[in-house]
């Protein structure tokens, strides 16, 4: 139960060291993967990154940055700061 709380209040760090501790880490990888499916389809690439680094999954965290950099160069987007002038 302490498990299935951390990982709906979307503490997955906690979820993961309680699964570790409790032989269960199957359940929470799981979860991991099927939260993460619904926010990648649903464009929430940003979100799906924190659950994977949270989870402890940095590879797949890591690939979806990749997918969101490689967008936003097809739209050839460019960040620039923000100057002020005072």
């Amino acid at each position: 139960m302490a498990i299935d709380c951390c990982m709906e209040l979307n503490h997955w760090d906690k979820a993961v060291k309680l699964a570790k501790k409790h032989d269960c880490e199957n359940i929470v990888e799981s979860a991991i993967m099927k939260y993460t499916k619904y926010l990648l389809q649903s464009g929430n690439l940003l979100h799906a990154v924190d659950v994977y680094r949270k989870g402890g999954q940095h590879l797949n965290a890591a690939k979806v940055l990749n997918q969101l950099a490689r967008q936003m160069a097809a739209k050839k987007v460019h960040f620039f700061p923000l100057l002020i002038s005072v």
